[in-house]
């Protein structure tokens, strides 16, 4: 077998008395495999553009678990230091109407990360296919 060094010396006349040669014989699952490397390449390069996109986000994670750690160790330093918790509203009706307003705001919050999500899916489902039919065709 030739290497590529030795395939790209080769005169363009000679590859093509060479492809149209018909002695050589082609292996009948030739497509096949050629299909499963092509999806592989693409596989192995949105891989690798999701590995570049990761390293973006490398300190995103470490970043919010430290926010979230400092909120609670200030929930904590402020409720320990109040004492007896106090009353913020007059009446029942304001407190009611303020955890009205809370539950909008976290169902807002929940739907536009559903619609994120949603949008998503697309891409997902086409780098599932990707690798499902990878492993399909390994199995055969």
């Amino acid at each position: 077998m030739k290497t590529w060094e030795e395939i790209e010396k080769i005169p363009f006349a000679e590859l093509e008395r060479m492809a149209e040669d018909n002695s050589v014989a082609v292996p009948e699952d030739l497509s096949v495999k050629t299909d499963a490397s092509v999806r592989a390449a693409a596989l192995a390069e949105a891989l690798a553009g999701e590995t570049r996109r990761r390293k973006h986000l490398r300190w995103a994670i470490p970043s919010a678990v430290a926010g979230a750690l400092a909120a609670a160790s200030l929930a904590v330093v402020l409720v320990l230091r109040s004492g007896e918790p106090k009353d913020t509203f007059s009446t029942p009706e304001e407190a009611y109407a303020q955890l009205e307003e809370t539950f909008r705001f976290i169902s807002a919050t929940i739907s536009r990360g559903m619609e994120l999500a949603t949008d998503m899916q697309p891409a997902l489902e086409k780098t599932s296919d990707i690798i499902n039919r990878g492993f399909e065709d390994n199995r055969e």
